[in-house]
């Protein structure tokens, strides 16, 4: 077999084949090369190109096209180091990693994962020939102390960008570290830390070894934390980071993300963090009784030049002031938000008020809030008040309504038409066929509707009569060419960049899907849910405009059968979400339907970042036998834990691949060796 230049490669090639199971098909590498008398160039030969296709691939398909050619290899090197995280169990791993990889020159890995004590010996090596390439570096070891700490990190991953500690350091009993000899850190950019540990091992010293930590980063940008299920807990997480923020000798200019929730932070707390002037672009923070409302104006003053995405939770007093504010204090909590001009995303739960307030935030894209009285937060009269010009021409594109109990009436709905009518991206409750109608007339940019728990029925989303879309649903008769001829209305057609659709209603039938939907030219995403629709309807749609969907969610239609499903599948292979059934089922156990549809919706999405373990293979094959090595590493993906997104990201789901080593074993114990994530 050929190899390229890259002396690194050879081994790797038997990555890919025993990932796949064998070498009979590999074939020669080809360099294509272009004539230089030739008019016509090959796309796929220029480097944006590409990374282009490469970047909407997963890693282990990344690493399969490394054997197409050199050029190819290298794009898929450079895409590799923000798809793959390395991860390395045991010392056996990271021997194995070494001779594979000791002599490549393309580097294709910047991400890596350490459950390991660091003094393995193997480490050595690992540093000397990796150590510059590392920009990402998981510390998951329980027992890190600073000596160990500050030798990889300071001496040797100098390019380090972004760290995550499973644990606090710790001092040594013997040989205690004086942090402040220590030189800043100032490559790091991203710290990443566990709740838990900083939670559970006493506050004083959390905040001791937290403190000594920060101040080795100066130029820290993003500060997360795991988020845990238990709230009290992740309450004194935050608290006690907060704390460490707000001493004097920790000085973090470049802090741009903090996902610290603020509830139970005290004035005295508030003020200081304002005193600091931290150059926050995203917040979350929640408003207690006891806490002045001019604390967090102060707050939020001190980050109206940065923040753009605010997450506020109001208690459940905010309609009554008395109790919440003093006496003295004027200002009512929602004024704390009109200060911040530059914000972008505004999130409230638990808001009782009007969004009047909105007119001063002209920089505002995306509004979510949870009311119960959707016609007070938007009032009739709004169109009349002085500030008219100014809250109709508001740029506002996202408006999502999370209460589940909050009607959308035709009111509601016509002056949110009138106030906000660039709007691209609508989510609400409750929403009936009128509402439909000023929808249709009022907001005709939107790509995203979303209307759960709608009562809707099949003449609002075919502008139809309701006879004749029974009609027809009984005669089965859904190829109509003069259908057009029957609408009376503005129909679900009538929204020409419409791209994602998601609406549940016990009134709609297969009518909708065939006199509605299908009119959608651009759907790409389509969640609909009905006890009426059946199979006819899914199979006409799977014809229709399956072909050019991403996802089809067809969970919530419970009178479907495999046959549509089955039909669904073969017209979009891993796009299609189906109805879970327990029928024949026993109590307790998972269903195939369920573990299918969990498989499916993992394939809807694309991974940003894939880990992996490295494995070596027992035997060696024909093939291998040609390799340079013939025990060489390969990347087993499995699904196992997702890492938490940041609260203001889209959750990316994760894949977990694993490095397994089976050499270098002293006994044949089939369970030796074969360790599980933490």
């Amino acid at each position: 077999m050929s190899s390229t230049s890259d002396n690194g490669y050879d081994s790797e090639l038997e990555n890919m084949e025993g990932a796949e199971g064998g070498g009979e098909n590999e074939g020669p590498i080809v360099e294509v090369v272009n004539n230089e008398g030739s008019s016509n160039m090959n796309p796929l030969l220029f480097p944006d190109v590409i990374s282009g296709v490469l970047s909407h691939l997963s890693a282990s398909e990344v690493e399969s096209c490394r054997l197409v050619s050199r050029l190819w290899n290298i794009e898929a090197c450079k895409v590799l180091k923000n798809k793959r995280i390395v991860v390395f169990m045991d010392g056996d791993a990271i021997k194995v990693y070494n001779n594979a990889m000791k002599d490549t020159t393309l580097f294709p890995h910047a991400q890596f994962e350490i459950c390991t004590d660091l003094s393995n010996e193997h480490f050595a090596e690992f540093w000397s020939i990796f150590g510059t390439q590392i920009k990402s570096l998981d510390l998951r070891i329980s027992s890190l102390s600073w000596r160990d700490f500050l030798e990889v990190v300071e001496s040797n991953v100098p390019n380090l960008e972004k760290l995550s500690l499973r644990f606090l350091p710790r001092q040594e009993p013997r040989g205690k570290i004086d942090l402040e000899s220590k030189a800043p850190i100032r490559s790091v950019k991203q710290l990443r830390l566990a709740s838990i540990p900083i939670a559970m091992n006493g506050s004083h010293g959390a905040i001791e070894r937290l403190t000594g930590l920060l101040k080795l980063l100066p130029n820290l940008e993003v500060i997360e934390l795991l988020r845990i299920k238990q709230v009290c807990m992740q309450s004194r997480v935050s608290q006690s980071l907060v704390e460490v923020l707000r001493k004097p000798e920790v000085n973090l200019p470049f802090l741009k993300k903090l996902n610290v929730n603020l509830v139970g932070i005290t004035s005295e707390v508030l003020e200081s963090l304002a005193l600091k002037r931290l150059p926050l672009e995203r917040v979350e923070m929640g408003l207690v009784e006891g806490v002045k409302a001019t604390s967090y104006k102060d707050f939020l003053l001190s980050l109206r030049s940065t923040l753009t995405h605010l997450k506020i939770s109001y208690p459940e007093t905010f309609s009554n002031y008395q109790p919440f504010l003093e006496m003295n204090d004027a200002m009512k909590p929602e004024e704390c938000v009109q200060v911040l001009t530059k914000l972008k995303s505004l999130n409230m739960i638990n808001f009782k008020g009007s969004i009047n307030f909105i007119h001063k935030m002209p920089g505002l894209t995306k509004l979510i809030y949870a009311t119960n009285n959707l016609k007070d937060s938007i009032p009739l009269g709004l169109r009349r008040m002085p500030y008219v010009g100014h809250i109709e021409d508001h740029s506002l594109h996202a408006l999502k309504i999370t209460s589940p109990n909050c009607p959308a009436d035709t009111i509601s709905l016509d002056a949110i038409s009138r106030c906000f009518p660039y709007l691209k991206s609508l989510d609400l409750h409750h929403v009936d066929d009128e509402g439909l109608g000023v929808i249709y007339r009022g907001l005709p940019l939107l790509s995203v509707l979303k209307l759960i728990s709608s009562s809707c029925s099949d003449q609002g989303l075919t502008g139809i009569p309701l006879e004749i879309c029974n009609d027809m649903v009984e005669t089965g008769i859904f190829t109509v060419p003069t259908v057009d001829l029957y609408r009376r209305d503005l129909y679900i057609g009538s929204l020409p960049f419409l791209r994602t659709l998601a609406v549940s209603s016990p009134k709609i039938s297969d009518a909708s899907i065939a006199f509605g939907v299908v009119a959608c030219k651009n759907l790409k995403e389509l969640q609909i849910g009905s006890p009426l629709i059946s199979d006819k309807a899914i199979i006409f749609l799977s014809n229709r405009v399956c072909k050019d969907m991403d996802v089809l969610d067809i969970s919530k239609c419970s009178k479907l059968t495999e046959q549509s499903t089955f039909y669904a599948h073969e017209k979009l292979v891993g796009k299609v979400i189906v109805p879970v059934s327990t029928e024949g089922e026993e109590q307790g156990e998972p269903s195939r339907a369920a573990s299918k549809k969990k498989t499916l919706k993992l394939q809807l999405e694309l991974e940003k970042s894939d880990r992996g373990m490295v494995k070596m293979k027992r035997g060696s094959s024909a093939s291998a036998s040609r390799m340079s090595s013939p025990d060489t590493l390969f990347f087993e993906e499995i699904e196992t834990e997702h890492y938490p997104p940041f609260p203001f990201q889209d959750a990316n789901r994760r894949r977990n691949v694993r490095i397994r080593v089976h050499a270098f074993r002293r006994f044949d114990n089939p369970f030796r060796g074969r360790h599980h994530m933490d």
